[in-house]
């Protein structure tokens, strides 16, 4: 595989350049509802309150009175399910 050479690198990991939530919120609505932990989808807005927090937190304040261990199974699956549909792009742009 040919090594190549790039003057940047861009990284979003705050959410400037893509948004994320948009993306994200059908897997975790996917997997909580498989788990039977919700009753109403989750909406990219209701994400709002917990960008930049850990997962694991997220998922006990949506479910109130969840245990550790369901809460390992659940990210578990949230992130077995978020590896299959996102795809690590690298875009080159050549002159920038």
């Amino acid at each position: 595989m040919p090594i190549l050479k790039y003057k940047h690198l861009i990284f979003d990991l705050d959410g400037t350049l893509w948004d994320p939530r948009s993306t994200i919120i059908g897997i975790w609505n996917d997997v909580l509802h498989e788990h039977q932990l919700i009753e109403r989808e989750l909406k990219p807005e209701d994400m709002n309150p917990y960008m930049g927090l850990l997962a694991k937190d997220i998922i006990k304040d949506i479910v109130s009175g969840i245990s550790d261990q369901k809460v390992q199974e659940v990210l578990s699956n949230i992130i077995a399910k978020e590896k299959k549909s996102c795809v690590p792009v690298a875009v080159s742009c050549t002159g920038c």
